[in-house]
């Protein structure tokens, strides 16, 4: 299976979602009474941060969260902490634009969860589905 950069054939995330809906659908069909388990799994909070188009600018203009600890620099701090220099503009800017596209990016994930959400409930399984949450996110 090879994919490119159509975003409605190559989107990961979607694919992950239809894909798993499909299953629902599928698997109940095929085996109404049978338990069945789903792994929907998907990399959307790791670079490279790329949101679907149509989130693409849902954050724009947002900027990371500013605490009182953000770009500060301390020599007194474990040597990694230590090592790490105060960020200049440049930075700070890609910094803003990495924490607006995770955003938009899990914009996708939140579609995902309401599509199985919704596909359980439309096969009549969602009374009978346990829903662990692994992760941090």
């Amino acid at each position: 299976e090879s994919h490119g950069s159509d975003y409605h054939a190559d989107y990961f995330t979607d694919l992950v979602a239809n894909r798993s809906v499909e299953f629902i659908h599928n698997t109940t069909k095929l085996h109404p009474h049978d338990p069945f388990l789903l792994v929907a799994a998907t990399p959307a909070l790791h670079a490279p941060f790329t949101p679907a188009p149509q989130y693409a600018e849902t954050y724009a203009g947002m900027h990371s969260p500013r605490t009182p600890n953000w770009n500060y620099h301390s020599t007194d701090k474990h040597w990694v902490v230590k090592e790490q220099a105060v960020m200049d503009e440049k930075t700070t800017n890609g910094s803003d634009t990495t924490f607006c596209n995770r955003w938009g990016t899990l914009r996708s994930v939140d579609d995902l969860v309401g599509n199985i959400f919704q596909a359980l409930n439309d096969t009549g399984n969602l009374e009978n589905t346990y829903i662990p949450k692994i992760g941090r996110a």
